[in-house]
């Protein structure tokens, strides 16, 4: 059967979804800077011309897909935030939902420093405004534990969050020649259980709030 364009809305998405998909397979197994358009098109049944429809470069398409994570994230946290929550539970529940998805950590490693960086503006201001209501998730999670907290607290316990998690993957997963270097340098780097380390750090960033 011959191939055909898309031309409904739905088929539209359902093509975009499926150069995310084979963009998130080959995410899998390789480096980011491995990665062409060619090996995404080469996980479908679309052709590396008719994806230029839909995406020109190779970093939109991993913004749509990290967009897709922090959406997925959002949900995920609005289902698991619950009126009784104190400070151990919000710090577990922002830990866990995390490490559930384990690539958009790495994604989240990359995003400010390449794939933002390479982006087409205007896309890069739609994923911004459809990205923000993560911002939503925390508010409403923090006033709930902390309700003694103010903005300014609150904003900045964001920040470091963020800070915190964009740094914790590349890490926690550092790559053979990074591990040889170590090794060489006899340079001992504490084993910390991934669960454990994020769930510390997000608790001491809570220190603020908990007063």
């Amino acid at each position: 059967m011959a191939f055909q364009r898309a031309r409904t809305n739905n088929q539209i998405q359902k093509r975009q979804n499926d150069i995310l998909n084979a963009c998130s397979k080959v995410f899998d197994n390789h480096g980011y800077d491995e990665i062409t358009l060619k090996m995404i098109s080469d996980e479908t049944a679309i052709s590396r011309t008719t994806m230029y429809t839909y995406y020109k470069t190779k970093e939109d398409i991993f913004l749509d897909l990290i967009e897709r994570e922090y959406l997925t994230w959002y949900d995920t946290l609005l289902n698991q935030f619950h009126d009784q929550m104190d400070r151990v539970t919000f710090c577990k529940i922002l830990a866990t939902t995390l490490l559930s998805q384990k690539q958009f950590l790495r994604l989240l490693s990359i995003q400010n420093t390449i794939i933002e960086q390479n982006s087409d503006p205007a896309h890069l201001v739609d994923f911004k405004k459809r990205t923000a209501v993560i911002f939503d998730a925390f508010e409403q999670g923090l006033t709930t534990t902390f309700p003694q907290s103010n903005k300014s607290d609150r904003d900045c316990f964001i920040v470091h969050f963020l800070i915190y998690s964009l740094g914790f993957y590349p890490y926690m997963h550092p790559n053979q020649k990074q591990i040889q270097s170590l090794q060489q340098a006899d340079v001992q780097v504490p084993e910390i259980n991934d669960e454990q380390l994020l769930y510390d750090g997000i608790f001491r960033l809570t220190s603020s709030l908990a007063k």
